[in-house]
């Protein structure tokens, strides 16, 4: 699914929200789905949270659960989709072009995204690990 949606646009180097930002503007899709560079998706990712959306016709955010992964890509903590990082988020087109990422924000321009759209966004969270989150020495989720 996610090799026939997927197509690649070469930006400009900048902060991460407005990387996401551009990404948005974009897409030809009502979901969007993020997926940082060091991050992997599990093989079934986009199904799941596609038949979510179905159940929840409402939904405007759905999140899975996810796994923290060394660089060697080793599970070591899991963590539920209650507080998702951006690889585990499927998101309403349409929401995102009327809230955008702060582009000028040089880190959590996901978190500050996610605290401004908590009113407005009816969230569902996919009980199951759908990414395994990277963190190295070097990254920013590093501490």
């Amino acid at each position: 699914l996610a090799a026939r949606l997927a197509r690649v646009h070469r930006i400009p180097m900048a902060r991460l929200g407005a990387v996401r930002n551009a990404g948005v503007q974009r897409a030809a899709t009502r979901w969007v789905a993020y997926l940082d560079g060091d991050d992997v998706w599990k093989p079934r990712h986009l199904e799941v949270q596609l038949e979510a959306a179905r159940r929840h016709p409402d939904a405007l955010f759905i999140a899975g659960d996810f796994v923290f992964i060394d660089a060697a890509s080793r599970p070591f903590a899991y963590a539920n989709g209650s507080n998702p990082t951006p690889s585990s988020w499927m998101v309403d087109r349409e929401l995102m072009l009327r809230v955008p990422f702060d582009p000028e924000l040089p880190m959590g321009e996901d978190f500050f995204w996610l605290r401004a759209t908590r009113a407005e966004a009816p969230r569902v969270r996919v009980p199951e690990v759908v990414v395994g989150y990277r963190i190295r020495g070097l990254s920013l989720s590093a501490g």
